[in-house]
């Protein structure tokens, strides 16, 4: 649900910035994008597509992209190293980088699959979507 969202309106920075990170709704995500930067990050540094991506939650996730979330944080480790596929493969068609140390990064299940073709074809970018 969207109880944070009041916290949000409130004008409350944290609370906003958490609801945010929190927020496993589309349409959720798209109020409080109304008072929150997409790329606004808690104290630990974490953004809403950090945060989104390791939940795998592809929805929001597509929400923060369509918001121009940058694709230069951590998301598409994070979602490697939880195992979310479609995240993972949603993030390369977008154009994030594979990182330089994706080697380093413990693969799960089919992530290992999708990171092997975006290391040998260099990335997903511009591609048609087929999932």
């Amino acid at each position: 649900g969207c109880v944070q969202l009041v916290l949000a309106r409130a004008g409350a920075g944290v609370a906003s910035v958490a609801a945010l990170h929190a927020s496993t709704s589309a349409a959720c995500t798209r109020l409080l994008l109304e008072h929150v930067p997409v790329d606004a990050s808690d104290h630990e540094g974490t953004t809403a597509l950090m945060a989104a991506s390791a939940r795998g939650d592809l929805e929001v996730v597509r929400v923060l992209i369509g918001r121009e979330a940058s694709l230069q944080g951590a998301a598409l480790r994070l979602a490697v190293q939880h195992g979310h596929a479609p995240v993972v493969r949603e993030l390369l068609y977008v154009g994030a980088a594979v990182p330089d140390d994706a080697d380093g990064v413990e693969l799960q299940g089919e992530c290992a699959a999708v990171l092997h073709d975006a290391r040998h074809d260099g990335t997903f970018a511009g591609r048609r979507r087929e999932w």
